[in-house]
């Protein structure tokens, strides 16, 4: 068999009878399970398995390995993994006649027979584990390790075995090898009491924006953006969803903080499949704005996505136990450091704070930020560029309903640009009204008072000039007078 160089220690660790049985247990199907190690690890693997027929008419039996699947056993090598295993296997067919042979079928003898799905193997196979070996040391014979083995005695021969380096390019392999999207030496394990590990590989894609760039080692002057999983909670009236929450610090540069600000969140449930695309949504601003108009300050910071990668949908025990993890732990909560969980730059699109200059958004703020109450850019307080003078808008006075026609007075005014901003209102002298409550004064209050405060949006304030064709007059604050 050919596996990557990771893998040692391989073993038989098991036979699981199939089907068949007879007087003497002379037929049926053998199932043999081959195990092995991490490199440093001491937990048991399953990698292979393989069908022995015990009343083949063959002097050999040759057939190609089969990699475990999760179906077969509980701790089995990553589905992500599968093709980078492979082997071959060569029986000898036993003679069913040699009493010792005889003797090891009835020792194999099947347990519950059912099969409720006719395909021919027992619902539940009996099994027979391989015996363990006893610690090697002065004083033993034919022993191999200081340390006794799990199944031991089925252990391989090395040349039954060609390790190579990983050199597949599947794409899980790729994921778990690089950490992915977490830093390359981040162990995703929480600072809570009751520690709990995200798994390796849960994402086949990995994005979400923040803001340029990342925190250079030992600095502390918070105008860096490092981004890291700061909780995760289990949410919803069954805890049947889990929320990722990311964080990083203020974009702010008058008040820069490392106090982070959890401004993203991702929401996962258990019965979520491969493949499936989730978003990332944004939950915060980072300029710690607070206020009724929190909404404009969005700036899409922490949006993004992910792509679930094979251990979702049943294929991995990994993602279920992830989700009983947090279930024991106090408030159903976990809390991480940035060194634990710190994105890697393969999972963050980095994008700068300043859009598109430091200057052009410190002139796009307005001179409104400066007032004692800030008035935040939006629709009722925007931009001025230099296109915005001039008369404006035409606007039809007559279609109001606070407003009566006159002949005096023109049916059409311009309400002016946002940069020295002009109105129009024509009025013809020679039709206005004369004497002591239909004059000039009373006509201004009914009709020309009206119309300005329509055309500008607001009443006459104090610097308002007003030319009437003959004189031209400034607004003192309570009445027009001429200059």
């Amino acid at each position: 068999m050919s596996t990557p160089a990771k893998w040692e220690n391989f073993r038989l660790a098991k036979i699981k009878r199939m089907s068949g049985g007879g007087t003497a247990g002379e037929d049926g199907v053998l199932r043999l399970i081959f195990v092995a190690n991490q490199e440093g690890s001491a937990v048991d693997v399953a990698i292979f398995s393989a069908d022995f027929t015990i009343e083949s008419t063959l002097t050999y039996q040759r057939a190609r390995l089969t990699v475990v699947d999760s179906a077969e056993e509980s701790i089995v090598i990553d589905p992500g993994e599968s093709e980078t295993v492979n082997g071959f296997i060569t029986f000898r067919t036993l003679n069913r006649i040699n009493p010792i042979v005889q003797t090891f079928y009835e020792l194999l003898q099947p347990g519950d027979t059912a099969d409720s799905d006719s395909d021919g193997f027992y619902d539940v196979p009996a099994v027979y584990n391989l015996v363990n070996t006893a610690p090697g040391g002065s004083g033993v014979s034919s022993d191999f390790a200081f340390v006794g083995y799990v199944y031991g005695t089925g252990m391989l021969v090395d040349s039954t075995n060609n390790a190579i380096p990983q050199t597949d390019s599947d794409v899980q392999s790729w994921i778990t090898a690089f950490n992915y999207p977490f830093d390359l030496n981040a162990n995703r394990t929480s600072s809570t009491a009751t520690s709990i590990r995200i798994p390796t590989g849960l994402f086949q894609e990995f994005n979400i924006t923040a803001p340029a760039g990342d925190q250079p080692t030992n600095d502390i002057s918070g105008t860096f953006y490092p981004v890291w999983i700061n909780r995760i909670a289990l949410t919803g009236s069954g805890n049947e969803q889990m929320r990722l929450y990311f964080a990083t610090y203020t974009i702010s540069d008058t008040q820069p903080s490392l106090l982070p600000i959890e401004f993203a969140r991702l929401d996962l449930t258990e019965v979520m499949i491969p493949g499936q695309i989730v978003e990332i949504a944004p939950i915060d601003d980072l300029l710690m704005h607070v206020g009724s108009d929190d909404e404009l300050f969005q700036q899409h910071f922490g949006r993004g996505h992910v792509v679930l990668s094979s251990k979702w949908g049943g294929t991995s025990t990994e993602v279920s136990g992830f989700f009983a993890s947090l279930e024991i732990i106090v408030g159903n909560e976990a809390e991480f450091t940035q060194q634990a969980t710190r994105l890697s730059s393969f999972g963050i699109s980095r994008v700068p704070k300043y859009i598109p200059t430091i200057g052009q958004s410190r002139a796009l703020s307005g001179t409104s930020s400066r007032l004692d109450i800030p008035i935040p850019p939006s629709e009722d307080n925007l931009y001025v560029s230099e296109l915005d003078q001039g008369l404006g808008n035409r606007k039809d006075l007559e279609s109001s309903t606070d407003i009566d026609p006159h002949e005096a007075v023109s049916r059409f005014g311009y309400s002016g640009a946002l940069a020295h901003k002009i109105i129009q209102l024509c009025i013809d002298n020679t039709k206005i009204p004369t004497g002591t409550e239909t004059g000039a004064g009373a006509f201004y209050e009914e009709h020309v008072l009206p119309r300005l405060r329509l055309l500008l949006g607001r009443n006459p304030s104090f610097g308002d000039f007003w030319h009437d064709g003959t004189n031209l007059f400034f607004f003192n604050g309570d009445t027009w007078q001429t200059s």
